[in-house]
This record gives C-alpha cells, structure tokens and sequence, in this order.
C-alpha cells in the first residue's frame, strides 16, 4: 500500500512538473508578448540587501521593452547605482556644483517613456553644472522614499535641492509597506512573488489573469481617490504615519526637499485639477515646513488653452509633455529657494 502510493505521487509530481515545464517554454512564446515585457521588466528590478526587500531598479541595465496593453514601448537605461540615467554615458557634468535628486515612484521615474522624455533628463538639459540624479523607483511608496534617502546620505551628503514629485498611489502603497515593516511573513511573500515574477512565465500568466479579474491588484495602476465626506489623512492612517516620518527626517537632517504637486487622471485620461488627497497632503506638508510647488494651477491653464492631452493614452501616466511642463516649472522655482 505505501509503495503503491508512494508511485501515485511520484507518477503525479512527475506529469505536473511535465506540464510546468511545457508551460513556461510554451509561455515563451512570441504569441505572448504580455508575459515577456513581465519578464523584462522584473529583470530590470533587484531586491536590496538585508532585512527588508525593497525593490529597486538594477544598476547597469539597458533594457527596450514594449508593453502591448498600452501600445507602448520605450528605452530604459540604469547607471552603476541602479538609478534611471539623466545623460548619455559619459557625459556628466565633470565639477557639478551640486546635485539636483528627483524622487518618487514611476511618475518619477519615467514610466513607459523613453530616457530623454523624463523629468531629470530634461532638467539635465537645462541645468549643465548640476548633476541631476533620477531616484524614482516605480511601486515606491512614502518609506521606500525615506530608504532611499537615508542611503543616498549616507553615501553622497545633501543635495543642493530634491524634488518630490508625489503620485496619489502613495496612499495605498503605505498600507503595502507597513505589511512589509510589520510581517516576517509578508515579507517572504515578497521575496518569493518577486523570484517567481522574474523567472516564471507560467506565474506572470496567472497574475496577468488576476489583474484582468481584479484591476486594483494591477502594478503601477492609476486610479483616482475618490471624495470622502470625512479627512483621509487621519492620524492613524498609515499614509499620514509615514508622511510625518519622512517631513521628520527631512528636517532633522536638513534635507531640502520640495513637495511637487501634479494633476491625476481620471478613467479617460482626462486630467482632475481638483483632489480632495492633495489639499490634505498640501495642508499636512505646510504645517510641517515642508516647502510645496503646486503645478496643478499652471497645467491647468496650460491644458485649457491648448487641449494638448497630458497623459499617456491607455495608461494615465505623464506623458513627454507634462514631463518637460513639470522640468521648465521646477528649473524656474530653483533660484528662489
């Protein structure tokens, strides 16, 4: 009888791990170009080292990548400190008079746009004796922003002036990272999705399935917050515990940071001027001496006269155009700091 059992297992695990096999060649594929912007994409992103498993773009990477939901393909390009490049190899500034750090998450970063279509490129145009570093990292949230801080200070001191450029998808990632903080579980969830993500076909297949089934568990998703009758950012809730953490930090350590406040979309990609979760966070930030650049007004008048979309069609993130909007307005706001 245990013999007899013992082959009904092996005889099963032989023929699932059979038809695993064939699934990730199958998967493979050119007929599912879905499941390799997956696997490219996961390549491009490394997990730090120690406890916890931020994730973090991989230095040296040169990836072109195509996402067909969106019809969108674009070059991305890293440095040897794993950040999004701001120049063409080799041509730094050679005696900056500083640095210029862009922070935040794939906004910040350049999501689905080419390497001379992001904030810190176009600041790097413009700004040939500051060395402008792109620090976003897209799915970053509030404490992942303040790890990346501490660890570039550590390594490179103050920068002459950072800019913030805040995504409202912060206030769900917060609720993700106090997970990450607070569960050895959660974090060896992490861990495994994260190798599973960046090896195995068949498993981007299946979270392709349950995104298509479940939306709000989509990467690097846009969606709006909505209106509340009540404060959003109350006390307890776990965005404001981390915004505090990291107004706390800037000052204590003098670090110069600036808020950068942006229009969101909505579900076409129009862009909404007005959020309630902006007002709060503009509120929070003042009390906290936290300088804030709000270009809601000005890309408001700009789209009004003009009708030029500022959004990526299909998507919802900036487009080259909200981009370079965004880079002339903080080139202008620098000299008065």
């Amino acid at each position: 009888m245990i013999l007899r059992n013992f082959r009904t297992s092996l005889r099963f695990f032989l023929i699932l791990s059979a038809l695993i096999g064939v699934s990730e060649v199958f998967l493979r594929l050119p007929l599912f170009p879905a499941i390799s912007f997956r696997l490219e994409d996961k390549r491009l992103h490394c997990l730090s080292q120690g406890t916890i498993p931020w994730i973090q773009l991989c230095p040296n990477s040169d990836k072109n990548l195509y996402l067909p939901q969106k019809e969108r393909g674009y070059r991305i390009r890293t440095n040897e400190y794993g950040e999004r490049i701001s120049y063409e190899p080799g041509k730094e500034p050679k005696l900056p008079q500083g640095e210029l750090w862009i922070l935040g998450d794939s906004v910040a970063m350049g999501y689905l746009v080419q390497d001379e279509e992001t904030i810190s490129w176009k600041l790097a145009e413009r700004n040939p004796n500051l060395r402008i570093r792109n620090l976003g990292v897209d799915s970053g949230g509030t404490l992942g922003i303040l790890n990346i801080l501490r660890t570039n200070i550590s390594s490179f001191g103050l920068p002459k002036a950072s800019y913030w450029i805040y995504h409202i998808s912060d206030l769900e990632d917060s609720f993700r990272e106090e997970r990450m903080l607070n569960s050895g579980k959660n974090r060896f969830s992490i861990r495994l999705s994260y190798y599973l993500s960046r090896y195995s076909a068949l498993f981007n297949a299946l979270k392709i399935l349950s995104e298509n089934l479940k939306p709000e568990w989509a990467e690097n998703r846009i969606e709006s917050v909505p209106e509340s009758a009540s404060p959003i950012l109350t006390p307890n809730h776990p965005h404001t515990t981390a915004l505090l953490s990291l107004f706390s930090f800037c000052k204590e350590n003098g670090f110069p940071l600036v808020l950068v406040l942006v229009p969101e979309p909505n579900r076409e990609y129009l862009p909404v001027f007005h959020s309630q979760l902006l007002e709060e966070l503009k509120s929070l930030a003042d009390q906290n001496g936290i300088p804030v650049l709000d270009l809601r007004e000005d890309l408001a008048s700009f789209w009004k006269s003009t009708s030029t979309p500022l959004f990526l069609p299909k998507d919802g993130h900036p487009n080259p155009t909200m981009y370079t909007r965004i880079a002339e307005a903080i080139e202008k706001e620098g000299p008065k700091r």
